[in-house]
């Protein structure tokens, strides 16, 4: 939600081309991303996760078609 919550931040204060927010995460950070992401997967245009568990959920962002996932590791 933290995460959410800072991308928002941005989006609302500075002058950010919404089509071009972009995710990564490795590890810990990659857990906490795949559940930002899937929260919100309208927020991002890509995520790059790596060697990490995907907590997050297949099908929000399936559904919404906005965020292409890349996976390594």
């Amino acid at each position: 939600r933290q995460a959410i919550k800072l991308t928002e931040y941005f989006i609302e204060n500075f002058n950010v081309d919404t089509s071009r927010i972009y995710a990564a995460g490795y590890s810990a950070g990659g857990k906490t991303m795949s559940c930002a992401v899937s929260m919100r997967p309208d927020l991002y245009a890509a995520y790059l996760h790596g060697a990490s568990q995907w907590d997050g959920d297949y099908d929000s962002v399936a559904k919404k078609r906005c965020c292409r996932i890349y996976l390594y590791g």
